[in-house]
């Protein structure tokens, strides 16, 4: 057998002796390597081909030779990467220095060729390569060194325990029964084919490089990820052809991007990818709607199951990011990954594998990704526009007749239609739209297009704001009418339709408009059929520092306080707008007014309180008094109670929920704390409390009970569940004044299109069973959130990257999904939905997919000149009413009381299912062993059925959910009033204070066994 060490001098000296003036380093370097070396691995010799200008020796001391430029003679020199000694070796002046790669403290990339290596001491080293690409390399191998070399060297040294510098099957069958792994013969198998690259060993330099793109830390995830990768089925190439096959690409779907390389890409919730995170081999392409990536990972090598962090679930056989919901692209060093974070709290990393893994290749990946995601605004600033026909509904509202009457309306003057042109142009430039025609933002018109025209009219139709309205008896009522906000010039960010008192006149309703912020008076969102109380909402009032006051706006609430009836206070006679009612606000309610539902003395009206529920603390309220706005000063109003929520604004919100994602992602490791970290209510919530008795609620949100929260980091600092419980007891208490005390509450923040439309909702779904339906859900968010103006566009982030309106942007829709979920939680059994339907809901407000979640007003979904959301796109709820058994709870029954959820924090729990879902330690077991259903997400596929979605995943195929539930009860006849009660979380009443008022609690609406209502 010929001894490597001369074969290596016979090569060196061959190059001399061809006038090679590298062959004397080479030799020297090969010499210092092997002096006093352990045994050889072998008699082959381990060099690469000399084309490669980087020579590697694969013993059992692997060395990588990189060439290089002496920065003062410009002579070609070779440094050396030891992976095994963990050094590298550099020469100056003919002496070889070696420097420990643990020194290296950072390094500096100072062009393509150069980069500056800082190490402890003080010293400095500027290395000059000689092609492109190297710098890189070598920057790659010098962390990946500091990170995992140590730990790779000592599984290493476990398997290879004869120190004989090779891995035979034998030391690798040994090593895998020390860790109590099972792999079968075709597992074995292919580890040694594929770890020695067809030979029967594995040397250092072969088992070091199967861990470049995955995060080891002992024998057992060594072996583990050795396994996975050998097992991994790359199959045929990817074509088109066969890609649509796998995917089943959506109607108007086609691909834009397939490279041909293989990658390794892995995915973790949060802002970034953390070491716990698993890589999985496979390809990724683009299409026009997402960014879909494969894994060819399978585990028929593993025969023992329970290794939870390799016991890869089906969900993460293939991951769709659509393209909308991409939040920022970036390439970070050393090893040339492309990092995609999410507006859905998750990262995901993309490696090329081999010899693709470069610099070069990895910005190709991120400009077609950004290209693709983020296309260049077409419109300019004076784009020309065509005008375009107004719709015109007849209507025979006293406010629309006074409307058109009434100022300059600009119909038939060309001023007008200018100016209408000029608006339209400022909408669409500042939603980053491209001008009518031209409608290529978003994947949803394309989609529409593809599907026939009941489709796309059937969820727009169920939605309907006036059947909602008719179904609450506001339409035909004696007291309430709908009046129609014509062209929407009464308030912008309002629906086409309002519930107002019938007493108020048009100049009135303008006039309450005026007084309030973006012009949002109090209206009607919902009418409690059980005590006829109303839930109403609106904007602050411009009150500012001169505390300015408004009879219209004090005669309107006091109609609501009323329920409609005439106020003897005010009469039928009205002042004009912005007069002041100091002089009757002393006055009282009564007198001649008649009996508002015939209860009372002959004569008088029951002494009803309103409650007005500012969802602000009360600091931030009088800070906006400085800008002209503020709260009610409830002196001015008739038995009027003032509440504040205390809530954080949407800024709060923002870091609050990505501190959260992170603390969930990263175990064990908690994240800087953020300078915006919310500050907790105890600092308005004593001022609250003296408002009124029951303001005390909203102070009880303190809890000692909050330390369990530090088992994942610092989730108490984020403080996203305290912002949940804040948000569950103000919507408890609006809930509490309309049913128990039959009192009106009027609920607003700063515009009323966060907070407000949160509160409201989750009051509604407590309240009413309608709401606890798929058709009642859908009519509360077109109502409460699509109609009434939340602003999707901007919260969510639609129209670009991280740096557009990045101030606006904030998981307001989502905070109020992860509360219906806490609802949910504790009566499982009183929804219909369940929820998958909540996460669809969630991922496809920001997809892109459908029209329901675009713009930001309902001005803007239904003008066709801006969105035309109602006619090119499709809604959500028509893909949801299609597969409403995929949304369906088997064990749900209807139940017409309201739900009086507890508070406590140890009944608010994490919303597993969003924020866990890309942990792949967090999915049920298989459902032979947990008895849980798999989780799957839809991105949308309407023609994929429910066994081929599950077999696509390779996810056991389970029963199909249950028929589709009865429908909910109808209310022609409204139950009875309920006796008074006390309002007291579920967790602490007792058995007779519950018994006064028949409410579900979490005992009585439990989930029933598993057998008798199996998921799949």
């Amino acid at each position: 057998m010929q001894d490597p060490y001369d074969a290596l001098k016979s090569r060196a000296r061959s190059l001399l002796s061809t006038g090679i003036n590298t062959g004397l380093s080479l030799f020297n370097t090969v010499a210092s390597n092997f002096n006093g070396a352990d045994e050889s691995s072998g008699d082959e010799e381990h060099v690469a081909p000399a084309e490669t200008d980087t020579f590697v020796e694969k013993g059992a001391r692997g060395v990588i030779v990189f060439p290089t430029t002496s920065q003062k003679t410009g002579h070609r020199k070779m440094m050396h990467i030891n992976l095994y000694k963990m050094h590298f070796v550099t020469y100056h002046d003919g002496n070889k220095r070696m420097h420990p790669c643990s020194d290296v403290l950072s390094i500096y990339k100072v062009s393509e060729l150069q980069v500056n290596v800082e190490m402890k001491g003080g010293r400095s080293k500027r290395i000059i390569f000689d092609k492109e690409g190297m710098a890189d390399r070598f920057h790659m191998y010098i962390e990946f060194i500091n990170e995992q070399g140590r730990a790779i060297r000592r599984a290493y040294h476990e398997i290879d325990v004869g120190r004989v510098g090779r891995v035979l099957r034998g030391d690798l069958e040994r090593a895998l029964a020390k860790v109590d792994l099972v792999v079968d013969e075709e597992g074995l198998e292919r580890m040694m084919q594929f770890g020695s690259s067809g030979h029967d060993c594995v040397d250092f330099y072969q088992f070091f490089h199967l861990f470049l793109s995955s995060f080891v830390s002992n024998l057992r995830e060594c072996l583990l990820e050795w396994l996975l990768q050998a097992t991994a089925d790359d199959g045929e190439a990817m074509t088109s052809q066969r890609l649509a096959k796998i995917v089943r690409l959506l109607p108007g779907e086609i691909i834009s991007f397939m490279p041909p390389e293989k990658v390794h890409w892995c995915v973790s919730g949060g802002a970034k990818v953390g070491h716990s995170a698993v890589i999985f081999p496979g390809r990724i392409c683009a299409t026009n709607y997402r960014i879909i990536f494969l894994s060819s990972r399978r585990a028929s090598g593993l025969q023992q199951a329970g290794h939870s962090r390799y016991d890869i679930a089906g969900f993460f056989n293939m991951i769709s990011l659509p393209l909308a919901a991409i939040q920022r692209l970036y390439i970070a060093a050393p090893r040339s990954s492309l990092y995609i974070v999410g507006k859905d709290y998750r990262c995901l990393r993309v490696t090329l594998s081999g010899a693709e893994n470069n610099r070069g290749n990895a910005e190709a990946y991120l400009q077609m990704l950004q290209l693709l995601a983020f296309p260049p605004p077409t419109l300019s600033g004076d784009a020309a526009l065509s005008t375009g026909s107004s719709r015109s509904v007849s209507t025979a509202s006293d406010f629309n007749g006074a409307a058109n009457g009434g100022g300059a309306s600009g119909s038939g003057s060309g001023s007008g239609t200018d100016a209408e042109s000029e608006r339209i142009a400022k909408i669409l430039a500042h939603l980053n739209l491209r001008p009518e025609g031209e409608r290529c933002n978003f994947f949803a018109y394309h989609y529409a297009a593809q599907r026939s025209a009941e489709d796309v009219s059937l969820g727009w139709n169920v939605t309907d704001i006036i059947k909602e309205y008719e179904r609450q008896g506001l339409v035909g009522s004696a007291v309430w009418r709908v009046v129609e906000n014509k062209d929407y010039e009464l308030s912008r960010s309002y629906p086409r339709y309002l519930a107002l008192p019938r007493l108020l006149t048009a100049d009135q309703i303008r006039a309450a408009a005026a007084f309030r912020s973006q012009g949002r008076l109090p209206v009607i969102t919902y009418r409690h059929r059980a005590t006829d109380a109303v839930l109403t909402r609106a904007a602050q009032p411009l009150v500012g520092l001169t505390q300015k006051t408004c009879y219209e706006d004090t005669y309107l609430l006091d109609l609501y306080r009323t329920l409609g009836h005439p106020v003897a206070a005010f009469g039928a006679a009205g002042g004009g707008a912005g007069g002041s009612s100091s002089g009757g606000a002393a006055t009282t309610s009564s007198g001649s007014a008649a009996s508002v539902d015939g209860g009372g003395a002959a004569g008088r009206a029951p002494q009803r309180k309103l409650f007005i529920l500012d969802a602000r603390g009360k600091l931030a309220a009088t800070l906006n008094m400085a800008a002209g706005k503020g709260t009610e000063d409830v002196s001015q109003y008739h038995h009027a109670d003032l509440v504040f929520g205390n809530i954080d604004n949407i800024h709060t919100m923002r870091s609050s929920a990505l501190q959260f994602a992170d603390c969930l992602a990263y175990k064990g490791q908690a994240p800087a704390a953020s300078s915006s970290a919310p500050t907790g209510a105890a600092a308005s919530s004593s001022a609250a409390a003296s408002l009124h008795p029951h303001a005390s609620l909203l102070d009880s949100v303190r809890s000692p009970d909050m330390a369990f929260l530090n088992m994942n980091g610092r989730l108490e600092d984020a403080g996203w569940l305290k912002h949940c419980r804040l948000l569950l007891t103000a919507a408890c208490f609006a809930a509490e004044k309309l049913h128990v005390d039959r009192c009106s509450v009027l609920v607003h923040c700063s515009d009323g299109w966060d907070r407000t439309a949160q509160i409201c909702s989750l009051a509604q779904v407590l309240l009413d069973p309608h709401f606890r339906t798929i058709e009642g859900l859908a009519a509360l968010v077109e109502k409460d959130w699509c109609a009434f103006g939340h602003k999707f566009h901007e919260r969510l982030g639609h129209g670009g990257d991280e740096r557009y309106l990045p101030d606006e942007r904030s998981p307001v829709f989502l905070q109020f999904l992860d509360c219906l979920h806490q609802v949910m939680a504790q009566f499982p059994r009183a929804f219909e939905y369940t929820e998958d339907l909540l996460v669809f809901l969630a991922d496809h407000a920001l997809s892109g997919l459908f029209g329901t979640f675009l713009g930001n007003t309902d001005e803007h979904r239904r003008s066709s000149r801006v969105l035309g959301c109602l006619d090119e796109t499709l809604s959500v709820w028509s893909y949801v009413l299609r597969r409403r058994a995929k949304f369906t709870e088997p064990s749900y029954e209807a139940f017409a009381q309201p739900l009086w959820p507890s508070l406590n924090m140890f009944d608010l729990r994490v919303w597993r299912r969003y924020w866990c879902r890309w942990d792949v330690t967090a999915h049920p077991k298989p459902p032979a062993v947990s008895g849980a259903a798999p989780w799957a997400d839809d991105w949308g596929d309407l023609l994929r059925e429910e066994e081929d979605f599950l077999e696509l995943l390779a996810a056991p195929a389970g029963q199909q959910r249950g028929a589709t539930p009865p429908a909910p009860p109808g209310d022609a006849s409204p139950p009875p009033p309920p006796k008074p009660m006390r309002f007291t979380p579920i967790g602490a009443a007792s058995d007779s204070t519950r018994s006064l008022s028949p409410v579900a609690t979490p005992e009585t609406c439990k989930r029933r066994p598993l057998e008798a209502a199996p998921r799949n």
